[in-house]
């Protein structure tokens, strides 16, 4: 990622696939790491996530961020004392002890920056809203309370986590009920939709159901005085209710393990939406599972834990996977998001389930177990008529795919009027072996817009196409590679790459077509040859009409000088922005030492680099609202007056000098 340096993530084998331990199976990550590389970013702050908990300790290193939470409230008897408020003290979003909600915030949102963990949306803001807890540290939610914490967040957040509920039923009054779905619809922060998550629950039964047998709806457990689990026997029930299912832009979300299974304590059933990775525990403590836990925030001594799991991780997990999709596309309404979450969801899971509960001495019977029951003792993906997909009545649409989700989000980036383009080439090139280099074949495209889809598709004779890498350099000098020494002994690639096979392709959203588009094959290995027959590369635009604009200054950057320099270009093109790339040509020994920043007409500031890179040489690259989202708080300006770029350079040794900067303007249409 262009401006941010890579987060410590290694141990947090839920967001990538580079995690080694027989306990792990690749297909159970939410592919995190993914998403971030298409994005090049950790998410936009301007995409705030709430969590409804036991409260956050908002002065925990991983929340350090200046202004890393828009808001915070906390409970005080029926009143809700918020940030803003005079008496509010930031102490009180915390108890010692409590750190379920602080481990909720970390999964969702801890910072790329830390150096102890980190979330699924590093660079979105938090929200929390801590609740109160009695003596058995059960949350004090009622419906008048929850009404008011919904009417905190009505229009500060993009999403909502809530990891907590209750079996056989969940029921609120039909005000809470009414003003959930219309914040799902028209709230939010940006007017389009909030996005509500809600763990499925732990207790290994339906979330919504009639059932024609007794289901055990409890653990069977209590604390003995000694801290130790004593067994009292599970209570049942028959009759599942819950009255938050069936509301769009809500989704309920159960676990999968390390091992891309069900968790076996996960609820189940109608209700489901979508899965995402946790632990794994016996419902009944009665058998040791395989499955690793989740690393996050805690607020104990020690500030983060490898042990975090349930439902309660799963739900803020996809809740910053949403932010992610926000992200990528703003305009994307709530019922949107849900609807990209769902349609890209992984269905490569494990089906495998779990024997049933053994007897013990103290509990001889255990017919009891009869979880999960019919219709839902299976966990195959059927046809229900749902026009996101087949479903699972263990996993929902699938375990949340965080690239394929945000791949999909930058594809929708504005449908309307665009057009499709087409470029063909034959150029039957001889593929070198063993070469580094490698061979190149290059299309170009005229036309200006504004690349919202993309598809290649390449027919290459090799005998071994372990040996290949093949790569896509867009004009700007973006690359992606398509094809990574994947396919062993396999001859020949006649294969099309697009956004749902390839989710990296979606870094390209964003880009200008105009210009060569190159494909390179590389032979990276000896002994097989091969050639490139022919290859089509096919794109999708916005043609709104483009402005390019384009100054040379060649100005030397004073060193050590906040004041830096300032180059204008002044336009007389009328119209207003729906798109913006910025083209930046700066020599410079340490760019660690540089902000660069872009100044609308408008006066409006927009940081492209801040003193990252380090001792690295130059800035030659181009910015767009994929790689900074915060381009897009430019949509709407008007683009007629003069824009500038400022360059400051803020320590002493090094110089360097501006020598090119450009603009390319998509128009509204």
């Amino acid at each position: 990622m262009s401006s941010q340096r890579t987060p410590p993530i290694r141990a947090s084998r839920h967001l990538h696939t580079r995690f080694s331990d027989r306990s792990f199976d690749p297909r159970s990550s939410s592919q995190c790491e993914d998403a971030w590389r298409i994005l090049d970013n950790f998410g936009s702050g301007s995409v705030v996530v709430g969590v409804t908990d036991d409260g956050c300790k908002l002065d925990h290193a991983d929340f350090d961020s200046p202004d890393k939470f828009a808001g915070w409230g906390y409970f005080r008897g029926r009143r809700l004392i918020k940030n803003i408020d005079i008496d509010a003290d930031p102490k009180k979003m915390y108890t010692l002890g409590e750190n379920h909600g602080t481990s909720c915030a970390g999964v969702i949102a801890a910072e790329a920056d830390s150096a102890l963990t980190v979330g699924a949306a590093p660079g979105c803001r938090l929200l929390p809203v801590k609740w109160e807890i009695d003596d058995s540290g059960y949350l004090l939610i009622s419906d008048d309370k929850f009404y008011t914490a919904l009417e905190f967040v009505a229009d500060k957040v993009d999403v909502l986590s809530n990891s907590w509920g209750s079996s056989p039923t969940m029921d609120f009054a039909p005000l809470v009920i009414r003003k959930i779905a219309e914040l799902a619809n028209t709230g939010g922060r940006r007017g389009l939709g909030m996005v509500f998550i809600w763990a499925a629950g732990n207790e290994n039964c339906p979330v919504n159901h009639n059932a024609s047998m007794e289901v055990p709806c409890t653990d069977g457990c209590e604390v003995g005085l000694d801290g130790s689990l004593v067994w009292v026997g599970v209570e049942t029930a028959r009759r599942f209710e819950n009255d938050l299912v069936g509301i769009p832009g809500l989704m309920h979300v159960a676990a999968v393990t390390s091992l891309a299974q069900r968790s076996h304590y996960s609820n189940y059933g109608t209700g489901i939406a979508i899965s995402a990775p946790s632990n794994n525990v016996h419902a009944y403590y009665r058998l040791t599972l395989s499955g690793l836990g989740i690393t996050t925030t805690t607020g104990e001594f020690i500030p983060v834990t490898e042990h975090f799991g349930g439902t309660s991780s799963a739900a803020p997990l996809v809740a910053g996977i949403a932010a992610l999709v926000i992200s990528a596309n703003p305009d994307l309404s709530a019922l949107d998001v849900v609807s990209v979450l769902k349609q890209t969801a992984s269905k490569d899971l494990d089906f495998e389930g779990y024997s049933r509960t053994p007897p013990a001495a103290f509990d001889p019977d255990t017919s009891w177990d009869v979880s999960p029951i019919p219709p839902f003792d299976r966990g195959d993906f059927v046809d229900v008529g749902d026009p996101d997909g087949t479903w699972s009545p263990w996993f929902g649409h699938g375990r949340a795919d965080a690239a394929k989700a945000v791949a999909e989000a930058l594809r929708r980036r504005g449908e309307a009027g665009q057009k499709s383009f087409k470029r063909v080439s034959s150029p039957k090139l001889d593929i070198p072996d063993n070469d580094f280099e490698g061979v190149r074949d290059s299309v170009t495209f005229s036309e200006a817009a504004n690349l919202s889809s993309v598809k290649v598709a390449v027919d290459l004779s090799h005998t071994f196409i372990g040996d290949l890498r093949l790569t896509i350099i867009a004009p700007s000098g973006k690359f992606v590679v398509i094809h990574d020494r994947n396919g062993g002994g396999s001859n020949d690639i006649r294969q099309i790459f697009d956004l749902k096979s390839t989710p990296s392709l979606g870094s390209l959203v964003g880009q200008f077509i105009q210009g060569d588009w190159t494909l390179l094959v590389q032979d990276l290995a000896s002994r097989d040859l091969g050639q490139l027959n022919r290859w089509e590369l096919e794109v999708e635009g916005q043609t709104n009409g483009v402005v390019n604009l384009d100054d040379a200054p060649a100005a030397t950057i004073p060193d050590n000088d906040p004041t830096g320099i300032v180059a204008t270009i002044s336009t007389t093109q009328p119209g207003k922005v729906r798109d913006v790339e910025v083209f930046v040509d700066i020599t410079h020994t340490f760019i660690g030492d540089l902000e660069v920043t872009l100044i609308s007409p408008t006066g409006t500031t927009i940081p492209l680099h801040q003193q990252a890179g380090m001792a690295a040489d130059n800035i030659i690259r181009s910015y767009t609202t994929a790689t900074t989202p915060d381009l897009l708080t430019l949509r709407g300006q008007q683009i007629q007056g003069a824009w500038r770029l400022k360059v400051a350079d803020l320590a002493r040794s090094d110089v360097g000098k501006l020598n090119r900067w450009g603009l390319k303007i998509a128009k509204e249409s």
